[in-house]
C-alpha cells in the first residue's frame, strides 16, 4: 500500500480536504481511520507516496522533499515539490499565484533502488544527496515472476551493503544516481542474528533470511551523515555493530564499533563529533571522527529502548535522541555528553 504525506499549503486553494466515507466501520485511505481506530487527517494538502515510506530529507534550500521507499516489494527514492519557486512578477498576478501554489506536492521523480531501509541525507552544498542500500529482498528479481519485484535489470548497486550518491538540480529538483560506495562488513562482524521459523527443534537455527542474510556478516547501513564541508560520511551499521567513517574522494572506510544494531546517525556541526544511537542496548556513541574512535557510550534509554533518529541544534549544544519504544526524546547535553532531560 502507498502512504500520503502532508505538505503546507501556501494559500487557502490549495488546501485538500477529502470526504469521509460513510461510518460503516470499515478502515483505510478512503475514511482515513487507522487499524488503531485513529482518525488521520492532516492539514495541508497530501501527496502519494510508495511502499512503506522509511526515511526523508529536505534539500538545503527547502524546496523539495525526498523520501525512501523501502517496504517488502519495490524500493525507490521520491522527491517531492513542497515549496513555491518564488515571487511572481507583477504584471502576472494572481493567475501566476495560483499555478505556482499548484505546483507544491507533486511528485517530481520516482528512482528505483535495488534494496532500501529508509537511511539518507543531503551534503550542504545543495546538489548532493546519499541513500542507504541495501540487498533487494526478492535477490533482484525483475521478471515478474516474484511476488515482490526488484529494481529494473542493471540498476547499480544489487550486491547491497552500500550507499547511493545522487546529484540534483536544485532549480528543477531532478536527480540523477552517479556513484554507489560499496560498505563491506567490517573484519570480525558478528553473524546476523538467527531466529527459529518453526518452534524450537535440536541443533542450530537458520540464520534469518529477511534481511536476506544466509550466512555471512552484513553491514546494512541504516541512517548517514555527512559533515558541513562534504568531505566524510558517517553511517550506522546495523547488522556489524559497528559505524562507518568513509572519506568521500578516496573512498577509504574506517570502521568504529558501536553498541548493538546501530540506527541512527549525526554530526555536530563542527563536523568533528560523530553520534550513533543502538538500539537493543539503550545508548549513544560519540565519535571521534578524525581520529575514528568512540569517545563514550551515554545511556540514553533502558535495555531494548530502541534508540534511533537524531537531531543536533544548529549551535551544536544539544542532540534529541528519539527512544522509539518509550515514546520519549533523549535531551543530550553535548558538552558534558550527558542526558540533560528526557522529554
Amino acid at each position: 500500500m502507498g502512504a500520503l504525506i502532508a505538505v503546507p499549503a501556501v494559500v487557502a486553494a490549495g488546501i485538500a480536504v477529502a470526504a469521509t466515507a460513510p461510518d460503516d466501520g470499515r478502515i483505510g485511505p478512503q475514511s482515513r481511520i487507522q487499524p488503531s481506530g485513529r482518525l488521520l487527517k492532516p492539514y495541508g494538502k497530501l501527496t502519494g507516496l510508495g511502499n512503506l515510506p522509511a526515511g526523508g530529507a529536505l534539500t538545503p534550500d527547502g524546496r523539495f522533499l525526498w523520501t525512501v521507499s523501502a517496504g517488502r516489494g519495490n524500493n525507490d527514492v521520491r522527491i517531492v515539490k513542497v515549496a513555491e519557486d518564488g515571487r511572481c512578477p507583477k504584471h502576472h498576478g494572481h493567475k501566476c499565484r495560483v499555478k505556482r501554489a499548484r505546483q507544491v506536492g507533486q511528485l517530481v521523480q520516482v528512482i528505483p533502488m535495488p534494496g532500501a531501509d529508509g537511511g539518507m541525507t543531503m551534503a550542504a552544498d545543495g546538489k548532493t544527496a546519499y541513500v542507504s542500500g541495501t540487498k533487494d529482498p526478492c535477490n533482484g528479481c525483475s521478471d515478474g515472476t516474484h511476488l515482490y519485484e526488484g529494481a529494473p535489470k542493471g540498476t547499480p548497486g544489487m550486491e547491497g551493503d552500500n550507499v547511493h550518491v545522487f546529484q540534483y538540480d536544485p532549480r528543477t529538483g531532478q536527480a540523477k544516481r552517479t556513484a554507489v560506495i560499496h560498505i563491506p562488513a567490517p573484519p570480525g562482524a558478528p553473524l546476523p542474528q538467527a531466529v527459529p521459523t518453526v518452534l524450537p527443534r535440536p541443533g542450530p537455527t537458520p540464520p534469518q533470511n529477511f534481511p536476506p542474510t544466509k550466512t555471512s556478516p552484513k553491514s546494512w547501513p541504516r541512517d548517514l551523515a555527512v559533515t558541513p564541508d562534504g568531505k566524510t560520511l558517517l553511517a550506522a551499521l546495523n547488522l556489524s555493530d559497528a559505524a562507518a567513517i568513509i572519506d568521500l574522494k578516496s573512498k577509504s572506510i574506517k570502521y568504529v564499533d558501536t553498541g548493538d544494531y546501530p540506527y541512527g546517525a549525526a554530526i555536530t556541526p563542527d563536523g568533528k563529533t560523530g553520534l550513533i544511537s543502538n538500539e537493543t542496548p539503550g545508548t549513544l556513541s560519540v565519535i571521534d571522527l578524525a581520529g575514528a574512535k568512540k569517545v563514550k557510550d551515554i545511556t540514553v534509554g533502558p535495555h531494548l529502548a530502541h534508540p534511533e533518529g537524531i537531531a543536533v541544534d544548529p549551535a551544536g549544544k544539544r542532540a534529541f535522541v528519539a527512544l522509539a519504544n518509550q515514546d520519549t526524546v533523549a535531551v543530550i547535553d553535548l558538552k558534558k555528553l550527558e542526558v540533560e532531560k528526557t522529554l
